[in-house]
């Protein structure tokens, strides 16, 4: 028990001086109502100094702008401010004032800087890229030549002693007002007790790299005994999926337009306050206020932090999500987590959410605490060390009837994981038969047929699914559960085999 305190304390001495609000400037369209509402409300949240807010008089009233624009109206007024002495960037010679490390952009700040002219957008060389990727070398000189490599990316360290040529950038923006008010306001709340909920990993893209990045994410998720639910058709989850509630973290790919339970008018569907969500697509932010784009989408459905893409990145220019994960588990603020898990500076991507939320302020190894059924799970896992026999047993004796079908039905999400569908099979089963909501008895069911499919028990499965779909009929969900039936039926037909040739001859 020492040893484990011990590197538990290690690991929160890491980061115990994470970023701090004194070391961040808020950058303000002046123009704007909602940004200037949206300003006051942030920095009176956390307690930022009004001379660490820049107002901006003469932004352009547009998303896309000019290198010229971004320069005299976004560039010169920072760097202006920041000569008054109260506050320095790391680019500036004089370092008069605090050392700032990150900036939060506020609604209606320009999104886009246009390419120059006869330049193509599908180019590595492209100059065209986000505001934000941009600021975060405000000051410095470099040549705009496409793609820079983030000194800052990979590392394990707070942004504070970094000495590296970069900004953390992050924005307060969405499609809406609500959205961008949650933005500031639930990260507050949930910093009291941590992010708690379900990560969901929606893998099966179309290229290995990037689902061995999500393979690599679930194993950091299965190593915190968080709880766990991995798709890994080549398909994203069906239109309409009757997806958990309780979602903290949401990691996907490959769809263009947000589809799936995450798509407007597709259910109810909505993450838990403060939840984390990312949809890997490489025009997933090419406007924050486009309900059909990833972005716009996961913040209305109530995520508070999310990225994207303002145009082609290139796989290898997307944001990491396996290290945004794993440093935001580890206790770090959105801000270093970003900029950490970005390979990129000069290019395409933008982070929405407050730069100095940390969803887990003392690491997600922390030892968890009461009787809900997130710490329950967590306290469970640790006194069995990896014994799913065990864990099973303890199950019904330690939760409440009320918690026991989501206790399974977290189980069975394990055990898909590490190989047991068996007991996956027994423990979907039973939360099936448990939870009183259909919605999650039909997951339960679709999960369950997965099982049944990974033990060659091909019928049973077709069974449960024709079931779950006269379940389904007349309900939200109906859609889903048919494509879910379709998936199997597909994966499990025989292919036809070719006509034999004609003796003598070619076959017809």
């Amino acid at each position: 028990m020492l040893r484990v305190l011990s590197v538990l304390l290690l690991g929160w001495a890491a980061v115990a001086q994470a970023l701090d609000p004194s070391q961040v400037v808020v950058v303000c369209n002046e123009k704007s109502a909602l940004s200037r509402e949206a300003t006051a409300a942030y920095c009176r949240a956390r307690r930022i100094p009004d001379e660490q807010v820049v107002n901006l008089g003469s932004l352009p009233e547009k998303e896309l702008i000019t290198w010229e624009e971004y320069q005299r109206c976004i560039v010169a007024p920072l760097l202006h401010r920041a000569e008054l002495g109260f506050w320095h960037f790391p680019s500036m010679r004089h370092k008069d004032g605090r050392r700032i490390y990150a900036i939060v952009l506020m609604p209606d700040v320009p999104l886009r800087i246009s390419r120059e002219p006869g330049e193509k957008e599908m180019s590595l060389a492209n100059s065209g890229a986000s505001v934000d990727s941009e600021l975060s070398l405000v000051g410095f000189q470099y040549k705009r030549i496409g793609m820079l490599a983030n000194p800052y990316c990979g590392k394990d360290l707070p942004l504070d002693r970094f000495e590296g040529e970069a900004l953390s950038v992050c924005r307060i923006d969405g499609p809406d007002r609500a959205c961008i008010m949650r933005m500031i306001n639930d990260p507050l709340r949930v910093e009291k007790t941590g992010l708690r909920g379900w990560t969901v990993v929606d893998s099966g893209g179309p290229y290995r790299e990037g689902d061995d990045w999500f393979a690599r994410l679930a194993k950091t998720a299965l190593s915190h005994h968080l709880p766990l639910y991995v798709d890994r058709e080549r398909e994203s989850l069906p239109k309409g999926y009757p997806l958990m509630q309780g979602v903290a973290f949401y990691f996907g790919w490959y769809a263009e337009f947000a589809d799936g339970p995450f798509a407007e008018g597709q259910g109810d569907f909505r993450f838990v306050p403060g939840a984390v969500a990312y949809h890997l697509h490489s025009f997933s932010a090419t406007s924050l206020h486009d309900k059909r784009r990833w972005v716009a989408a996961l913040l209305r459905r109530g995520a508070a932090v999310t990225a994207g893409n303002v145009a082609e990145p290139f796989l290898g220019g997307n944001i990491r999500h396996d290290f945004f994960y794993d440093r935001l588990l580890k206790g770090y603020t959105v801000a270093e987590a970003a900029l950490m898990a970005q390979p990129t500076l000069s290019w395409q991507w933008v982070v929405l959410g407050d730069p100095l939320y940390r969803p887990f302020p003392q690491g997600a190894t922390q030892r968890a605490e009461g009787r809900d059924t997130w710490s329950l799970w967590l306290s469970l896992n640790e006194r069995t060390r990896g014994d799913i026999a065990q864990l099973r047993r303890l199950i019904p004796r330690e939760a409440k009837p009320s918690q026991a079908p989501l206790m399974a039905e977290m189980c069975g999400a394990l055990c898909m994981e590490i190989g047991q569908e068996q007991v996956a099979d027994a423990m979907f089963d039973f939360a099936a038969l448990k939870y009183p909501e259909l919605r999650d008895r039909l997951r339960c069911m679709h999960r369950r047929a997965l099982a049944l499919l990974a033990l060659q028990r091909v019928d049973d499965a077709r069974k449960l699914l024709a079931e779950a779909q006269l379940q389904a009929r007349g309900t939200p969900w109906a859609e889903a559960m048919r494509i879910c039936a379709q998936r199997v039926d597909k994966k499990t037909q025989k292919p036809k085999s070719s006509p034999k040739p004609a003796a003598g001859g070619a076959s017809r």
